[in-house]
């Protein structure tokens, strides 16, 4: 069996419904595949042609989503923006994200800033006037045990009495009829489980591309294969950002590195403290009578239906490498 880096076809190319741990899991550790050549997921956007600006309000070091929609931001707020990025703009985990945004079971400023996202993505279609693959979705979560149903209800209750009136929850228990409207076709002992009525979903392939060329249209400056190599700084303030090209002028500098904002902010002696991991995904092809939107299952299976139907599948098992950095 041939696995692409688009897809993996699973017992005659659907989710085996009555079995969904075993069909998705089985394959990726059980049969024999490979790698082969074939197209990359993520769309090929060209950089901004030319010769690097002499000065910009803000310089943004990284064309992932992070620097894209920063510097969306920062332009609409009126400055000029220029983004620096050592390959090309969304090629590595910004084209590849699992592109689900809820706020089930999170606390704080973390379920703060994904209820602000939600609120900021519903918009976005109707904003740049293009799909960008964002739908409120809905997400159900099987609870692996008793007490993790436990402690689901009672997040929930917890949650209706912090938020206010202007922050909706719309999460709840779900079972019965609707359980089984929600989770078609699974033929487990499952009953139970939490639903988050208004959470979305991206399909990164598409999004973040969608994204960039909105960017580029009002006016952010994109420059590829272009290395941010460190930032200079006169009188205590930031005053330029250099690149293996020439220098920039500035007096605003944001890393928007993702897993390589460590190694460049070790250049300025900032210790940033991270933790890198990676995480298999495949795409599935879908078929009729499936579960649709975004699940997550005991055992560590989550599968999220994307616009065009097919599945972005990842179990939850994560490669942490052991590198110097781990040790200081």
């Amino acid at each position: 069996m041939n696995i692409s880096r688009r897809k993996l076809i699973l017992s005659g190319g659907a989710i085996c419904a009555a079995g969904i741990g075993a069909s998705v899991l089985g394959p990726m550790f059980q049969r024999e595949g490979r790698l082969v050549p074939g197209k990359p997921r993520y769309g090929f956007i060209n950089g901004t042609e030319g010769p690097l600006p002499q000065s910009a309000d803000a310089v943004i070091i990284g064309a992932g989503i992070l620097g894209i929609m920063t510097a969306i931001d920062l332009t609409e707020k009126g400055l000029s923006v220029v983004i620096v990025e050592k390959g090309n703009i969304a090629g590595e985990q910004s084209s590849r994200f699992y592109g689900q945004l809820m706020t089930y079971k999170m606390e704080g400023e973390t379920f703060m800033l994904h209820h602000l996202g939600k609120e900021h993505w519903r918009g976005m279609n109707k904003k740049i006037g293009v799909d960008t693959s964002y739908r409120t979705q809905g997400r159900v979560e099987v609870p692996m045990s008793d007490e993790d149903l436990q402690n689901v209800r009672t997040w929930i209750d917890d949650k209706k009495e912090q938020v206010s009136s202007s922050i909706p929850l719309n999460t709840r228990i779900i079972q019965g009829e609707e359980f089984k409207k929600r989770l078609k076709g699974a033929t487990s002992n499952w009953t139970i489980a939490g639903f988050e009525e208004d959470s979305g979903s991206l399909d990164p392939e598409i999004a973040a591309v969608r994204m960039a060329e909105y960017a580029k249209k009002i006016g952010v400056k994109i420059y590829t294969n272009c290395a941010a190599r460190g930032i200079e700084k006169q009188g205590g303030v930031v005053s330029d950002v250099v690149t293996e090209k020439s220098a920039i002028r500035t007096t605003r500098a944001v890393v928007c590195g993702g897993a390589w904002s460590r190694l460049f902010m070790q250049n300025l002696d900032v210790d940033l403290q991270t933790l890198p991991a990676y995480q298999s995904q495949q795409l599935i092809t879908g078929g009729p009578g499936l579960p649709g939107a975004n699940v997550a299952l005991p055992g560590n299976i989550f599968f999220r239906e994307q616009a065009n139907g097919t599945y972005a599948t990842s179990p939850r098992i994560e490669v942490i490498p052991i590198v110097k950095d781990s040790f200081i």
